[in-house]
């Protein structure tokens, strides 16, 4: 399931190295509860984290400033909450009890990283985000 898990959040998001040249960086898939990988594109100083907290039956997207592969709790933005500064009523899914339910994992990815292409577009580019 652990592998799956991880799989899912790389093909989920395979748009940020295939489309904007960000390199996978960081995976975490040693838990039976928390997964992430990281995503980092050196020449727009940006880090991309996509994780899934099985604990917390929570998703997120967290985009990172940063300086020579560097970050700080200042330049972090949740993509959740960039949608809601910005007015957009589209939102990131999540689940409502615990599951390890494959399929659904990998549907609320796909949804996820759907959301995150069209409306974080800027943010992935390194465009936006920091004012």
């Amino acid at each position: 399931m652990r592998s799956d898990i991880i799989k899912s959040l790389k093909e989920s998001y395979a748009f940020l190295k295939d489309d904007y040249g960000y390199e996978i960086i960081d995976l975490e898939n040693s838990s039976n509860l928390i997964f992430y990988v990281r995503y980092e594109n050196k020449s727009l100083q940006r880090i991309i984290s996509t994780s899934i907290d099985l604990r917390e039956n929570s998703f997120s997207l967290t985009i990172w400033r940063s300086a020579n592969g560097w970050t700080k709790d200042e330049d972090m933005l949740e993509f959740k909450d960039y949608l809601k500064q910005n007015g957009i009523d589209e939102q990131l899914y999540g689940m409502s009890d615990f599951s390890t339910d494959i399929k659904l994992i990998a549907d609320i990815n796909k949804h996820n990283s759907k959301v995150f292409k069209r409306y974080g577009v800027g943010l992935i580019k390194g465009e936006e985000g920091y004012d």
